[in-house]
C-alpha cells in the first residue's frame, strides 16, 4: 500500500502544472469551461485526473471514482 501511495503522490505532483493550466483555460471563457468540463467527465479525463487521486485516497478509505465524480460540481 505504501508504494501505491507514493506513486500516486508523485503522479499528482507532476500533474499539478497541468491542473493549473486547465484552471487557467477554464476561466478564460464559457466555451473553454464547457470543453474542459466535458473532457473531465469523459473516460480520458477521469483516467488522467480523477483516478490517481481516488487510488491515492483508496489506500486509506473505500471510495470509488463514481463517488468522487458525483461530488464534483463541474
Amino acid at each position: 500500500m505504501s508504494v501505491v501511495h507514493r506513486i500516486t503522490g508523485v503522479l499528482m505532483f507532476l500533474a499539478a502544472p497541468f491542473m493549473i493550466y486547465l484552471l487557467d483555460r477554464s476561466l478564460c471563457s464559457e466555451v473553454e469551461y464547457r470543453q474542459i468540463a466535458d473532457w473531465l467527465h469523459s473516460t480520458h479525463g477521469r483516467d488522467a485526473v480523477v483516478r490517481p487521486a481516488v487510488v491515492d485516497h483508496e489506500c486509506f478509505e473505500q471510495t470509488s471514482v463514481d463517488d468522487v465524480m458525483a461530488l464534483m460540481v463541474v
